[in-house]
């Protein structure tokens, strides 16, 4: 197996890892902070699996910068440094409500805004470099944009990306979470030296 080869996997496994961290995580804070009995293990395992999850995804940036630097260096550094602010967003929110034991509202929106740029960078940089198919690309684009201006919105108040029709924001960026990770592990990159 070659490196380009375990560099797919390795990404594959840390997507599906990060999201399914993510969404656990989120939802185990919100039950400590819903919950009339104030469980420290709950809070403390979601906190962690933030943490997880912000570890994973900079180790997203790291894994792939070797392969898409050959196609648009400045785009790929960009992506590193997307997901380094992502992974710092997080820690930096963990920290705070472990220390204060206060919920911040909006803190999932501020981390999807760092992800949705992260992502919208990593799409352009998929797309330029052909090495997943295009139409996979453009969904990873399509999605990333529907959840910044999601983000936006609900930050402004107009809507709440968790209710109602307004979830939708999140379905092109699922298909793309989804079936990338599922390529990766199937058939990994198209690269030349392949």
């Amino acid at each position: 197996m070659n490196s380009n080869r375990k560099t797919s996997i390795a990404v594959a496994l840390l997507f599906l890892s990060s999201t399914a961290a993510f969404m656990v995580g989120s939802g185990l804070i919100q039950s400590y902070f819903t919950n009339e009995i104030k469980d420290q293990n709950l809070l403390h395992s979601g906190l962690l699996l933030e943490a997880y999850c912000g570890l994973a995804v900079f180790g997203i940036g790291l894994l792939m910068y070797p392969i898409l630097k050959n196609f648009h260096q400045k785009l790929a550094l960009t992506y590193i440094v997307f997901r380094f602010m992502e992974f710092l967003v997080i820690l930096g929110f963990a920290y705070y409500i472990h220390t204060t034991l206060e919920f911040l509202t909006s803190f999932d929106l501020i981390i999807f805004a760092f992800s949705s740029l992260a992502g919208l960078v990593f799409s352009s940089l998929l797309y330029i470099s052909k090495i997943i198919p295009k139409s996979l690309s453009i969904i990873g684009l399509i999605g990333y944009a529907c959840l910044l201006l999601g983000v936006l919105l609900n930050l402004l108040s107009i809507i709440n990306i968790n209710e109602g029709f307004a979830i939708l924001v999140y379905l092109p960026g699922t298909i793309f979470e989804f079936f990338l990770p599922i390529l990766l592990l199937v058939k990994g990159f198209k690269l030349s030296e392949d």
